[in-house]
């Protein structure tokens, strides 16, 4: 009997459908396409920050007068980098509101106990420890 891929999703009709192959592609792209927007948006950022608020604009020129052995463009690649994280996330939350949850996953939440069932079966087993462990020291040692 052959068995399905892992690659394959459930489908509301209960066909499989299989994904993508494309979508790590997909996702290094956007990465890489997000980080050269961020890169090239990212001294546009500082300037106006700059013109904006006269201690961020100090800091900038303070650093760049002293830089401290680190490369002169250091504000433009730390604001890029965090430029990055912001869209990123903002990407991948867009992405997850978009596929919705995993229908495959409702089996597995009715499988549960429910909540009144946990405490009651987490007693059961703190009582079947007692008992082990009555039974360990009534055990005969040697």
């Amino acid at each position: 009997m052959a068995r399905k891929s892992s690659s394959s999703s459930a489908t509301s009709h209960g066909k499989k459908k299989k994904k993508s192959a494309w979508l790590p592609v997909m996702g290094l792209s956007l990465a890489i396409l997000v980080g050269l927007v961020s890169f090239f948006l990212a001294p546009a950022l500082l300037d106006f920050g700059a013109s904006q608020s006269d201690s961020l604009k100090r800091q900038i020129e303070d650093f760049e007068a002293n830089p401290g052995g680190l490369p002169e463009k250091s504000f433009d690649y730390v604001t890029a980098l965090i430029l990055w994280l912001v869209f990123m996330g903002l990407f991948m939350f867009i992405a997850a509101v978009a596929v919705g949850t995993d229908p495959s996953t409702a089996a597995v939440r009715t499988m549960q106990p429910p909540r009144g069932a946990k405490s009651e079966s987490i007693k059961d087993m703190k009582k079947q420890l007692r008992a082990a462990k009555k039974r360990e020291r009534q055990r005969p040692r040697k």
